[in-house]
């Protein structure tokens, strides 16, 4: 399968997560916004990188979610193609109704609101499976309870529910698929840190693994296991599981 990594201005994620895709063995290249429609066929699977899409105009993602190659996103994902936003590509997820995908086509069921602190976070965390590994394509490969590391770094990470109906249909579905070890740090319900669709082939991630993909970008107790060694410093590690992941679903 050919994967798409979609670039908006704005983006500022996409290389790095081009590069964890590439590593993992999937079939990947970097499309841009303004190719439109066309420029996806032929693409079977889809990345949202990380960023701050047409600069988070009106709020995080939502000018980018009307984006016609964005609507070639939609079509696919609503025929089961595997589609992977990551931080802002999850804002922008959240934005079309992909994830949590309760209610409507095209109307948002939640939001990536501000952190509850008021203000960016930048911080290492780790996410843990919270639900059993078939409930998503990117996960069944994984054990049950398994924790792949990442980035926060977000100013708006905060997962809402639209209302009660949604949160329960969120809650009964199983569609938290990660959540915080420790607790959200932003506030996000329930802990979520990464949210699917009932169908579980578009998953919306917000902390990034990318950016946890190599031992060097561990924190110094990881960095230290592998002194002396280079081979093993510069190795993938961590995040890049979730590239892995991606990458047998495309197989």
């Amino acid at each position: 399968m050919k994967t798409a990594v979609i670039v908006f201005p704005g983006s500022n994620s996409e290389e790095e997560t081009l590069r964890a895709a590439q590593a993992a063995g999937a079939d990947a290249r970097l499309v841009w916004w303004f190719e439109g429609r066309a420029a996806l066929k032929g693409f079977e699977a889809f990345i949202l990188p990380g960023g701050f899409a047409h600069e988070d105009r009106i709020r995080a993602g939502a000018v980018a979610a009307r984006d016609p190659i964005v609507s070639a996103v939609i079509d696919a994902a609503q025929h089961g193609a595997p589609v992977l936003g990551i931080c802002n590509g999850a804002q922008i997820l959240v934005e079309t109704g992909l994830v949590p995908g309760t209610g409507e086509a095209g109307r948002p069921q939640a939001a990536l609101a501000p952190n509850i602190q008021g203000h960016y976070l930048d911080h290492f965390a780790e996410i843990e499976l919270a639900v059993s590994p078939e409930r998503c394509i990117f996960t069944r490969h994984l054990a049950a309870g398994a924790r792949i590391p990442a980035w926060a770094s977000h100013g708006e990470g905060r997962f809402r529910f639209r209302d009660e109906r949604t949160r329960e249909r969120v809650r009964e579905e199983r569609l938290v698929v990660f959540t915080y070890v420790g607790g959200a740090p932003n506030g996000a319900e329930f802990d979520c840190a990464a949210l699917t669709n009932p169908t579980g082939n578009v998953l919306a991630v917000m902390p990034h693994p990318e950016r946890a993909g190599w031992r060097y970008q561990q924190p110094e107790r990881v960095r230290f296991e592998a002194r002396g060694d280079r081979a093993a410093y510069l190795a993938p590690y961590g995040g890049s599981h979730l590239f892995s992941l991606f990458a047998q679903v495309l197989a």
